[in-house]
């Protein structure tokens, strides 16, 4: 005897799943970044795959796998995320981060004496800049941080401690202290 037995395979995964991402942050921070994955396994057609696999994706080129959907970056870095589904059919997506900013701008306080005399006059001049956000365009303030505003410059006509402070668009910050001695005090006739 014999006996036919006809059996309908209907869903046949062979593609990898999705991956798709997103950070909380998207702009300059001086803070940690948080990294949030999700993937989907589905077919061409749209329907549900196999699943993904228990530890569904890897950091490190797949020597390791995880499960764990946020990751905090501390540093800036550039990686390919490898994702698998059950039947470890992978899929692999790069990834960028590249908004975080730890180091405090430059800043040097410097001065340039105008004129003489009773006309004398001093222009304390701040050069400043940072390697990665950059400066916004408000980074300057001679009021130790209260406010800032536009010009790296200021002048002043009496001697006197004077400090700048400088922020990047990260929020970090750096002050310098400029001793102005330059001006005579009259003696009192």
């Amino acid at each position: 005897n014999v006996v036919v037995r006809e059996i309908v395979i209907t869903n046949i995964d062979c593609y990898a799943p999705l991956l798709s991402y997103e950070m909380k942050q998207d702009s300059w921070t001086n803070e940690d970044v948080k990294l949030y994955l999700r993937a989907e396994d589905r077919n061409a057609d749209g329907s549900s795959g196999i699943g993904l696999a228990d530890n569904w994706y890897s950091l490190d080129g797949g020597s390791s796998f995880s499960n764990k959907d946020v990751i905090v970056f501390e540093n800036n870095c550039e990686f390919s995320v490898i994702t698998r589904d059950k039947h470890d059919n992978r899929s692999y997506t790069d990834i960028s981060i590249r908004q975080i900013d730890k180091d405090s701008p430059w800043v040097i306080l410097r001065m340039e004496v105008i004129g003489e005399g009773r006309d004398m006059q001093v222009r304390l001049i701040a050069d400043a800049g940072d390697a990665y956000s950059g400066l916004p365009e408000e980074a300057y303030s001679w009021d130790k941080g209260c406010s800032y505003g536009k010009e790296p410059y200021k002048t002043v006509t009496e001697n006197g401690s004077y400090q700048i402070t400088v922020r990047d668009k990260a929020g970090n910050w750096d002050y310098d202290i400029l001793e102005v001695g330059v001006f005579k005090e009259e003696i009192p006739v």
